[in-house]
């Protein structure tokens, strides 16, 4: 079981290992832009969305 890490860092950590962009990410999450770019400079990432964003990273490893 993942443990839940709502830091900026872990944020901008999951998006850079899924190679998405801030614009990217929240148009797959249905969320705005402006969600979560607030998510990337003050942290608070609910834990639902880390394990959405650690689900797109493995099926873009695997794709690889």
């Amino acid at each position: 079981m993942t443990t839940h890490n709502p830091t900026a860092a872990n944020l901008r950590r999951l998006l850079a290992a899924a190679n998405l962009t801030q614009r990217e990410a929240a148009r797959r999450l249905h969320i705005s832009s402006r969600t979560v770019r607030r998510w990337c400079k003050d942290g608070g990432m609910p834990y639902a969305v880390q394990l959405v964003l650690e689900q797109l990273t493995e099926e873009i490893k695997q794709c690889s």
